[in-house]
């Protein structure tokens, strides 16, 4: 193997230096670029497949010093292939075959992704790959959490594997503020194997699962969230706040729509619960009840003469956790109102229900976008990000870079503001044959904000859609004729300073890894046949700033809120046993005070409610519009039991269907009738025991048990947290009516603490299925 800058038994070379130069080290990726579409390390979702294709072998950990020069992290430590042909012997290779050999000893070829440095600007975290498979070896390969330092320019570096972490792909990883690690992983939800691969909940690939948070010492290993579609990029910001990208994407199954209604060859199905030994249902439009169905000749097939509105849900939004784990919720409460640019309504006769459009009235945000994707704050200035706005496919994770300003904790996301860092051309791309467009001055990925106000990214300056060549040829090896893939991309990330004014930033200066960049000469089994790349350009990628930094404070859930604590009070119960008892059974309450009051600015859902003999509330614009009685909510709980591939021969793992509430202590409190649902008190309150650690949505419901305001998005508690919401969706400045966010102390709290002191002793010793 040889490389561009450094030979083989060099770990430096000089690069060319900005003006002025670079106020720390910069650690960076040089990555093998793809070898296939999607899915690839590259992109935006199931990311983490560690196999040959999805993540090219040959990829290795780069410090770029202010002046100028370039050290290979991990070859200096040890770590990587030199050899023609990177494998891991074993038992199915066939001798004569060239084998890796390195300081570790056959560890094959590696893929690293993912620094992130620690506090005390000493070490860094990321994920690596260990080896690639000898020729037709099958393996299930999986990222793992290293961290490694000796960063210093005459350093030798030290790698260490991060012990006790899951043995599933662990990526993304960052420091909490007490040195704890933080990552989102593939690990199935309740650490059950056999529901492995978590499959999302629109393409049905495998997707991480969740947030988690190892501490390396004690190996205690903590579930933060459970996310159908996954959860990306976690960072610890200033003010303490976890702040990450989420695919908000709660919506039908679209593999079984083709399977029911236009003769699809998914082999989708039903389990008829989580367990292992499930019994197996063929497709059925009555499986899925939540939510609306995709399409309206959906609709008119299951629920004929329906008033429902096909519902659809596409984004990534920005979302926050304290560093406990819990108050899990969009930054701010920004949502769907505060990003998009337009949605449906949701029933179709009812004339005070309007499409959504960020022009009407006007938002004071007045920038629409559909995503954002790997936050960064600024330093130095807490609370503003930087983020990418990408296409789904094509794109390799790469686009427009958006900033996100105001989200100081508290701030009404009203007064949060996104806008245009580089020119909106550089989101999409033009056609193969199509003009270029004015402003398009390529891709951007990984931004990396400076300490001295600079911005860095990762840059390409192809304006069309990526694609890999594979570019077959043979060669003879041990008198066999192997067939050899070598790949070849449009894309080529480059490591760029970006210069001009906000909404036309672009890439400019020196390549900071110089003319040539970095290259290398490999290869690799896939495992049948040989992927070679010779004399490549690595793709620079995920640079961080290397530098010392305060750890900011470490937040938990706030204190019990004055109107449920005066509940406990009268009730004489505390809440510290309270939680207790709930935590010791993975459970937590979530606690609406008032499911009439709705937030002024959603008028997509009904919003003149009244619970029957008890409280209402409506708004004077419209002047008499539709009122909507309401007496139940709701619970739907995300369970993995929609399977793939045919109920003879299924593929591994499962998709979530929301199903109505049924890992509850007191189901005695539920609605009669009516699964997974729980009365409204007088005051319009409801107070539920839910899991926790297992994602959420819910609905009111009418007398009839029909929906009337649905949750657009899946949430999941921490055990012990009692989750507070004024109303649904909750009020960000004032309600329909005017009013600000209901402070009423919850009745329904005080019927929940009431049935809890006279049974709870008795119950779930042993926990609940």
């Amino acid at each position: 193997m040889s490389t561009g800058l450094l030979g083989l038994a060099s770990f430096t070379a000089a690069a060319d230096v900005p003006n002025p130069p670079l106020p720390n080290p910069i650690v960076f990726v040089a990555q093998m670029p793809p070898m296939r579409g999607y899915p690839s390390l590259n992109d935006v979702f199931t990311n983490h497949l560690g196999g040959p294709e999805q993540a090219p072998r040959g990829s290795d950990l780069y410090i770029l010093y202010p002046d100028g020069m370039l050290k290979n992290l991990t070859a200096a430590a040890g770590w990587g292939c030199t050899q023609p042909i990177c494998a891991t012997p074993g038992s199915s290779g066939q001798a004569g075959y060239p084998e890796a050999q390195d300081p570790k000893g056959n560890l094959g070829g590696i893929a690293v992704r993912d620094p992130e440095p620690h506090w005390n600007g000493q070490r860094l975290v990321f994920s690596m790959i260990v080896g690639s498979p000898g020729r037709f070896q099958v393996h299930d390969w999986r990222w793992q959490l290293y961290e490694v330092s000796g960063l210093g320019p005459t350093d030798t570096p030290v790698i260490s594997k991060v012990p006790n972490q899951p043995e599933y792909s662990n990526v993304q990883p960052s420091y909490l503020s007490d040195g704890r690690i933080l990552f989102a992983s593939a690990r199935p939800q309740g650490n059950r194997a056999y529901l492995y691969p978590q499959h999302d909940e629109y393409e049905s690939q495998p997707i991480v699962s969740g947030l988690y948070v190892l501490n390396p010492s004690s190996g205690e290993v903590r579930a933060y969230t459970h996310s159908p579609s996954g959860d990306f990029h976690p960072r610890v910001i200033a003010d303490g706040r976890i702040v990450f990208n989420r695919w908000d994407h709660l919506i039908r199954d679209q593999q079984a729509d083709a399977d029911l209604f236009q003769g699809g060859g998914y082999g989708t199905f039903t389990y008829a619960s989580e367990a292992a030994d499930a019994v197996r249902m063929p497709i059925s439009g009555t499986h899925e009840i939540f939510p609306e169905p995709r399409q309206q000749a959906y609709i008119n097939i299951l629920y004929p003469g329906s008033n429902m509105v096909p519902h659809a849900m596409n984004l990534f939004m920005p979302w926050e956790l304290q560093q406990d784990g819990t108050t899990l919720e969009t930054l701010n409460h920004w949502g769907r109102h505060e990003q998009m640019s337009f949605f449906e309504r949701s029933f179709n006769d009812d004339p005070a229900l309007v499409p959504f459009s960020f022009q009407a009235p006007m938002r004071p945000n007045q920038h629409a976008t559909d995503n954002f994707h790997d936050l960064r704050e600024l330093p130095g200035l807490a609370n503003h990000f930087v983020a990418v706005r990408t296409v789904e496919f094509g794109a390799r994770g790469a686009g427009q870079l958006l900033f996100l300003d105001h989200s100081e904790a508290g701030m009404t996301p009203t007064l949060m503001r996104s806008s245009a860092a580089t020119h909106p051309n550089t989101f999409g791309f033009r056609g193969d044959n199509d003009p270029e467009r004015p402003g398009d001055s390529g891709r951007y990925r990984d931004p990396a904000p400076l300490i001295d106000g600079r911005l860095l990214a990762a840059h390409s300056p192809e304006t069309r859609a990526e694609a890999t060549s594979t570019n077959p040829t043979t060669e003879v090896i041990n008198g066999q004729t192997v067939a050899v893939s070598n790949p070849s991309n449009r894309y080529e990330f480059r490591l760029r300073l970006l210069s001009g004014t906000p909404g036309d930033l672009a890439a400019a200066g020196p390549f900071l890894t110089g003319s040539e960049g970095i290259r290398k000469t490999t290869a690799f089994w896939r495992p049948d046949d040989l992927v070679r790349y010779t004399n490549v350009r690595l793709w620079e990628t995920d640079p961080v700033e290397l530098r010392q930094r305060t750890p900011p404070p470490t937040t938990q859930a706030p204190s019990i809120a004055a109107a449920e604590q005066a509940v406990f009070d009268a009730e004489a119960v505390d809440p510290v046993s309270f939680r207790s008892w709930l935590a010791e059974r993975g459970l937590g309450v979530i606690v609406v005070r008032n499911n009439t009051s709705r937030d002024s600015a959603d008028r997509q859902q009904p919003f003149n409610l009244r619970v029957p003999g008890g409280v209402q509330t409506t708004s004077v614009n419209p002047p008499g519009a539709q009122l909507y009685d309401i007496d139940k909510l709701e619970v739907l709980q995300g369970d993995l039991v929609r399977g793939k591939g045919g109920i003879s021969n299924p593929l591994p793992g499962r998709r979530v269907l929301a199903r109505p509430l049924h890992d509850t202590p007191f189901p005695d409190l539920q609605v009669p009738g009516f699964a997974g649902s729980y009365p409204l008190a007088s005051d319009g309150s409801a107070a539920i025991i839910v899991p926790a650690q297992r994602a959420l949505t819910w609905q009111s419901l009418s007398p009839g048990g029909l929906p009337v305001v649905r949750e657009r998005v899946w949430v999941s508690l921490q055990p012990g947290e009692i989750r507070v919401c004024g109303g649904c969706h909750g009020v960000n400045d004032t309600d329909q009516a005017g009013n600000a966010a209901a402070g009423n102390s919850p009745l329904a709290l005080q019927t929940l603490l009431q049935h809890w002191k006279q049974a709870a002793a008795d119950l779930f010793n042993d926990g609940f299925e």
